[in-house]
């Protein structure tokens, strides 16, 4: 695959001459091999689809760019669109396939860049929408090397194979957004989980260190999109969302929207209402806002890391995510200790004996309420 460009692309010279500059920056050298010029742009074509346009692989290098009604579309890499509105002042990054096989949300944000590209969905934010790991997604599979989510570190990524640099490429383009961005910043990233849930719809939400208080307009946000649950991340972790969050200062956020099924097999309705309120964010409208007493809130208490071949979770592969275990429950164990629940009842997200070495096996989360969350001056 073609590098990132030394110079960052401009947007469609139709909307420069408007003075549209809010995004990335002009440029003389769009990408470090010409593309070719063409009467009518890729973008603009009736049979033009996101989604088989990034699956198919001998598409990986091409780019394109379209202005639509003062919009400026460009594909800027591979599985990554910039939607570029005049006088935005919501910057919005919508990814999806971080993990390949996670096809529910990566068809979701598929049909919001179709109604995008036909007009029927009119941005008023700008907008970076990313399908993340194509080759995964050709395979159906999680990942191809390793685990992407794990790949986004501040300090940078090491290791060879498609994630590390995948990784490197995302976090540039992000890098390269949200330089431009004024006013609101979001980053909404989202996931199916490979297991079931006693919450179907649950969200991670990462804390950082320039934001004193947790925002109580957000999770009034993903209540009216549907979401259950949200764990309170106050910990660093190298995921996607935590990377916006941590870099940016974004509200970022991993978005769990239910179980895996492959490609074709996702029952769309279930994601209406997310689908709604991420329409209602692009095109600057009110969106549908939940009770925050209608989400359960935890917090991440504790992890479990793999630190050996013969590690095992004593638990069901089956069992859900939030199941409860009580004080004095073996969870995990492996050649050299194991890990017995303490303290209060915790709560098992994310559970998988099969992660590489040295990486997370699972999260102990506690049960907590608002007023444990936010003080008098967060209210």
């Amino acid at each position: 695959m073609r590098p990132i460009p030394a110079v960052i692309p401009s947007c469609c010279p139709a909307c420069l001459r408007k003075g549209n500059r809010n995004g990335y920056n002009a440029g003389k050298i769009i990408w470090n091999s010409p593309m070719e010029a063409t009467s009518t742009p890729l973008l603009s074509t009736p049979d033009f689809r996101f989604l088989p346009h990034t699956l198919a692989a001998n598409n990986a290098s091409q780019r394109d760019r379209w202005e639509r009604d003062g919009v400026c579309i460009a594909l800027v890499d591979e599985g990554v669109l910039l939607v570029e509105p005049p006088a935005a002042t919501t910057s919005l990054v919508l990814s999806a396939g971080i993990h390949g096989n996670e096809t529910a949300p990566i068809e979701l944000l598929d049909r919001l860049v179709d109604r995008l590209l036909k007009g029927q969905l009119v941005p008023k934010a700008r907008l970076l929408l990313i399908l993340g790991n194509p080759p995964a997604m050709r395979r159906a599979e999680r990942y191809v090397d390793t685990n992407l989510n794990r790949l986004f570190k501040t300090e940078g990524v090491e290791g060879s194979g498609y994630e590390p640099q995948r990784a490197q490429r995302l976090m540039n383009q992000v890098d390269r957004f949200f330089s431009q961005a004024s006013g609101l910043r979001l980053h909404y990233d989202l996931h199916t989980a490979i297991r079931g849930s006693e919450y179907e719809k649950f969200a991670v939400y990462p804390h950082n260190q320039r934001t004193p208080h947790w925002d109580r307009g957000q999770l009034e946000w993903l209540a009216g999109a549907g979401i259950e649950a949200v764990l309170f991340q106050d910990r660093n972790s190298p995921t996607f969302s935590w990377y916006s969050s941590e870099v940016h200062n974004a509200h970022g956020f991993t978005l769990e929207l239910g179980k895996v099924h492959p490609f074709g097999e996702n029952d769309g309705s279930r994601l209406m209402a997310m689908e709604s309120n991420l329409s209602a964010l692009i095109e600057g409208r009110q969106p549908s806002r939940g009770a925050l007493a209608s989400l359960r809130l935890f917090r991440i208490r504790d992890q479990i890391i793999r630190k050996g071949e013969r590690f095992e979770l004593l638990f069901p592969d089956d069992l859900p995510n939030f199941s409860r275990f009580m004080p004095g429950s073996l969870i995990s164990r492996d050649e050299e200790s194991c890990y017995t629940l303490s303290g209060s009842p915790g709560y098992i997200i994310f559970p998988n004996a099969k992660v590489e070495i040295g990486a997370r096996a699972a999260l102990i989360a506690e049960a907590v309420d608002a007023d444990q969350l936010f003080d008098s001056e967060a209210r």
